[in-house]
């Protein structure tokens, strides 16, 4: 949330064209509206709620042990863990 409120305090700040891409000393070699500022959150949102969703499904992903009746309670919540981890 911080992030979209940062974004859209600055941009309603920000007067012409934004650089979007720089060569490799820095300059910037490319620029584009005000609206390219809000790619990244959308794409970051978008990344949270698909991880917040299939955290929902454990069953599904890919684990590195077998999972068992045994192992199955631990290696679902150590998923969420980590999932919970990445989104923060």
């Amino acid at each position: 949330m911080a992030y979209w409120i940062f974004v859209l305090y600055f941009k309603a700040r920000i007067i012409g064209d934004v650089p979007t891409h720089f060569d490799v000393a820095g300059n910037p070699d490319d620029f584009g509206g005000k609206g390219a500022l809000t790619a990244l959150p959308i794409y970051a949102t978008i990344l949270y709620l698909f991880l917040t969703l299939l955290s929902y499904f454990p069953q599904y992903f890919n684990y590195l042990e077998e999972i068992t009746v045994d192992n199955a309670e631990f290696q679902y919540r150590r998923e969420r863990i980590w999932s919970e981890s990445l989104k923060s």
